[in-house]
């Protein structure tokens, strides 16, 4: 099977398969791909030393609740040992939208990525037991830099030689101040979309979904998209077909910044 020692429970469902390091993405997880599960298929683990601010017993919660709204991958089993904590789903069909940018008509690509997002955004939210409301992440902000859980070396070229605290005090400064609220991804960049047959098969990644303004999408969209194709044009595109209208960009650059506490 591999040299990780499993739950048991995960064990059994692993089988004889073969385990073998995903490193595309940003994830605080060590992700595996997992061929040839006991059972027939593959499909991906997760294995996170939980912190209070980073569980992955939500992202679990959150692909169950989801299963009928939207494609995401089926939650096989979770487990927890000590601190370690285990979630594993199945594999989700097709390639990420990242490959396929970079392979095919980047156009139509991010069309697809703007029509899915509308789709997620669609979601309703009156049942939605997941707040991501600024409230909401601006405390985990502070928790996370009080627990000296933010890497300053990975800030964003512009914002390098700041403190996670400078950043806290700007982002409480000029906090937008209305919350157009919907159900949010939470990390919507390239890696995390897949593809199959021109079409969006799945949504990954999705640990800090919920109830949150819908720039908290549109923004990590926008950095993705201008980080993997260095391309402003494609920026413009994805707005236009997510059918916005005038683009906020000062909440653009508010939910970028927030990300670089998390």
């Amino acid at each position: 099977m591999t040299g990780l020692s499993l739950p048991a429970s995960i064990a059994e469902i692993v089988g004889n398969g073969t385990l073998s390091r995903d490193t595309v993405g940003c994830s605080a997880s060590a992700v595996f791909r997992v061929q040839g599960l006991a059972g027939g298929g593959n499909a991906y683990l997760k294995i996170l030393e939980a912190a209070e601010d980073d569980d992955l017993r939500r992202e679990r919660d959150v692909l169950k609740w989801l299963t009928s709204r939207l494609p995401v991958p089926r939650v096989l089993d979770f487990a927890q040992e000590g601190r370690t904590q285990y979630l594993l789903m199945t594999e989700a069909p097709g390639s990420s939208a990242l490959g396929e940018v970079q392979a095919t008509e980047a156009e139509q690509v991010i069309s697809r990525l703007a029509e899915a997002l509308r789709a997620v955004h669609d979601v309703d939210i009156s049942a939605c037991p997941f707040d991501m409301r600024l409230d909401v992440k601006l405390a985990e902000a502070r928790a996370r830099i009080d627990s000296g859980l933010v890497d300053e070396g990975d800030f964003e070229g512009v914002n390098m030689g700041r403190s996670a605290m400078d950043i806290y005090h700007e982002l409480i400064a000029t906090r937008p101040d209305h919350e157009e609220l919907v159900f949010t991804h939470g990390d919507y960049c390239l890696p995390n979309i897949m593809l199959k047959d021109g079409a969006v098969s799945g949504f990954l990644d999705l640990g800090r979904a919920g109830i949150a303004d819908r720039y908290t999408d549109l923004a990590l969209a926008a950095r993705s998209i201008r980080h993997n194709t260095g391309d402003e044009r494609l920026v413009g595109l994805f707005f236009e077909a997510y059918d916005l209208g005038e683009v906020d960009w000062r909440k653009v650059d508010y939910y970028i910044l927030l990300d670089e506490l998390f």
